[in-house]
């Protein structure tokens, strides 16, 4: 089980488990899976456009880096 699911597993058992905290906990633990996934998905699109800029602006590469 992830750390996410098992705080919020626990949580629930805290609150009595009922029906509806169990859907109210699924939707939470969904939403921040999802936040943190497109999180991860826009730091790696930024590190690639940064990158590709990187490379984009040196006119000489990659002999600029061969030491000649």
């Amino acid at each position: 089980m992830d750390a996410i699911g098992g705080a919020l597993g626990m949580l629930g058992g805290l609150t009595g488990g009922s029906s509806q905290v169990q859907q109210a906990l699924q939707g939470a633990e969904s939403t921040i899976a999802m936040m943190f996934n497109t999180m991860m998905q826009n730091v790696m699109q930024q590190n690639m456009q940064g990158f590709q800029e990187a490379m984009g602006d040196d006119q000489d590469y990659p002999n600029s880096y061969d030491g000649f």
